[in-house]
C-alpha cells in the first residue's frame, strides 16, 4: 500500500519520533510511506533524528501530487487539510487526547469532540485508554522501544555514585509538561539535576542544574545515563515514551499518574507515581529516592526488567501493519471531505496557517 503521514513539522518531539518509527516499520514491511510536512523548515528540522531513505519527506504541495491508499493526520487540526491529498482512506493517528492540549473551555475542544464523534474516519491509537475517545473504528498498537538507541551507554556527565541525580525532560514552552514547575521543585529540594529539551537552558534553570541539553535523538541515551531518576509531571500524554527510554538506559522515574502511565509504570515496582497535580507527593518521592539508595536500586532493577520485556519496533511492526490494513478497508474518500467541511462551518473555525488547512 501507499501510505502518507501528515505532520505539522519535524520538531524535537516524542510524537514526531513515534510517527517516524511507525513509518520506518511499515516501510520495512513492504509499504510505500511518505511523510508530508506542512512546515518543512520549522522546529528542529530533520537533523535531530534519523529518517531512513525508504521514508521520503516532502512538503504538503509535493506530497499532494501522488495518490495514497491511506492518508493519516498526526494532529487533529490536520484532519481539515487531509482532503488536499488524494486517498481512498482518510484516518487519524492518535497519540493523546489532543483536546487536553488547550485551556479548559477553549472553543477548539468542542470542535475536536464533534469531529471525533462523527465516526467519519478510522483511528490508529498508541495507547489503549485512547480507544473510546477516538473516531471509530479505532485500533491500538503500542509504540515499540528502539533498543539500538536506548540502552546503557557512557553518560554525558560523570556520575556521583553516592548521590542521586534527577532529570527533567521536555520543552519549557509547553504548559502541559510543567517543566518550569518541576525545575522549581528540584531547586527547592536542593537536589542535583539535568534538563533536556528543545528549549533547554541552564540560564533558565538554577544553581542545582548541572547541565541543560538540546540534542539529537541519538545522544539522548547519554543524558538518560547521566541521571538516576526522570521526574516527569505531564498533565496530558498518550503512552509517553521518556520514562520507558529512561528505564532502558538504566534509570527509574517519578511521574504523575497521567492517563497512559498504566501501560508500563507500576508504583513501587519500577517507578514512584504521584497523583495528577500532586506536587507534594512528587516532592516526597524525590526526597525518598534521594535518601534511600536501596529503594532507588530496587526501582532501577524493576525498571530495567520492564524495558527488557517491552517489544522492540521490529516486534511491533507486524501488529502495526495488520492495523493499517484494517484501516485501509474503510473507504471514506467520498464522504470525509464533506464531514470536515461541515464541522469547520458549524463552528465557524478558521484554522491557523501552520495547521496546513488555511
Amino acid at each position: 500500500m501507499r501510505l502518507l503521514f501528515a505532520l505539522p513539522r519535524l520538531n524535537l518531539a516524542g510524537g514526531v519520533y513515534i510517527v517516524v518509527k511507525m513509518a520506518e516499520a511499515l516501510a520495512a514491511a513492504g509499504h510505500r510511506v511518505t511523510l508530508a510536512v506542512w512546515e518543512p523548515g520549522a522546529g528542529a528540522g530533520p537533523g535531530w533524528l534519523s529518517i531512513p531513505p525508504a521514508v521520503p519527506v516532502a512538503p504538503f504541495e509535493t506530497a499532494a501530487a501522488a495518490e495514497y491508499d491511506v492518508a493519516f493526520a498526526t494532529w487533529w487540526e490536520l484532519l481539515f487539510g487531509l482532503p488536499r491529498f488524494r486517498a481512498r482512506t482518510y484516518a487519524h493517528c492518535v497519540q493523546a487526547l489532543e483536546s487536553a492540549f488547550y485551556p479548559w473551555g477553549d472553543a477548539r475542544q468542542a470542535l475536536h469532540e464533534h469531529l471525533l464523534a462523527s465516526g467519519a474516519f478510522p483511528s490508529l491509537c498508541t495507547a489503549r485508554w485512547l480507544l473510546p475517545y477516538a473516531s471509530q473504528p479505532a485500533y491500538c498498537v503500542l509504540a515499540g522501544l528502539d533498543r539500538a538507541v536506548f540502552r546503557p551507554v557512557e553518560p554525558i556527565l560523570p556520575r556521583t555514585p553516592a548521590r542521586a541525580r534527577f532529570l527533567v525532560e521536555g520543552p519549557r514552552s509547553s504548559p502541559r509538561k510543567h517543566v518550569p514547575e518541576t525545575i522549581a521543585l528540584l531547586e527547592r529540594l536542593g537536589v542535583e539535576y539535568l534538563a533536556v529539551g528543545e528549549d533547554a537552558s541552564k540560564a533558565a534553570a538554577g544553581p542545582h542544574c548541572l547541565g541543560a541539553f538540546a540534542l539529537p535523538l541519538a545522544a539522548m541515551p547519554r543524558v538518560y545515563a547521566a541521571a538516576d531518576v526522570l521526574v516527569k509531571c505531564s498533565s496530558a500524554e498518550g503512552m509517553f515514551a521518556p520514562p520507558l527510554e529512561m528505564f532502558a538506559c538504566g534509570g527509574t522515574a517519578v511521574c504523575w499518574d497521567v492517563p497512559g502511565a498504566e501501560e508500563y509504570l507500576v508504583d513501587g515496582v519500577n517507578a514512584l507515581l504521584a497523583p495528577m497535580n500532586g506536587w507534594g507527593a512528587v516532592a516526597d518521592a524525590v526526597e525518598r529516592l534521594a535518601g534511600d539508595p536501596a529503594l532507588l536500586a530496587r526501582l532501577r532493577a524493576g525498571a530495567r526488567a520492564t524495558a527488557e520485556a517491552w517489544p522492540s519496533w521490529p516486534e511491533v511492526a507486524p501488529l502495526l501493519a495488520a492495523a493499517v490494513e484494517r484501516i485501509a478497508a474503510v473507504d471514506n474518500h467520498a464522504t470525509f471531505p464533506a464531514v470536515v467541511a461541515e464541522a469547520r462551518a458549524r463552528f465557524a473555525w478558521s484554522p491557523p496557517a501552520r495547521a496546513g488547512v488555511a
